[in-house]
């Protein structure tokens, strides 16, 4: 653990991909929201949120990134995810994000799955 979190974010034809190193913890919450606020992020309305296999979610990020597809799914944005969990996969599951939030076991699926809904 404590590694620092990296933020890359880049478009990929009509999809807005946040690709997530690191300790994603209370300390970066702030950078998660100014990379989910972004012009890139927040004028797509197709985004995957990339995180790293090594990637740790403390509990106050799980929030936030709960935060995220909650807002996203109300702007009508497709959001897929990569890279979780299995422990954070079942948190999504639980709280009944599996409607806004569409988890892929890699980077290449999520993104064939949102460049086949256009």
């Amino acid at each position: 653990m404590n590694k620092d979190i990296q933020i890359t974010i880049k478009n990929k034809d009509d999809i807005a991909v946040i690709s997530i190193t690191g300790d994603v913890t209370a300390k970066s919450k702030k950078l998660i929201c100014d990379a989910y606020q972004s012009d890139i992020v927040a004028s797509s309305p197709k985004i995957l949120l990339n995180f790293d296999k090594s990637c740790y979610i403390d509990s106050d990020c799980r929030t936030t990134l709960i935060d995220i597809a909650v807002e996203g799914c109300k702007k009508g944005q497709k959001i897929n995810v990569c890279g979780l969990s299995n422990h954070f996969q079942k948190i999504i599951d639980m709280v009944g994000l599996t409607n806004c939030i569409f988890v892929f076991s890699s980077e290449e699926a999520a993104l064939t799955d949102l460049s086949n809904n256009s």
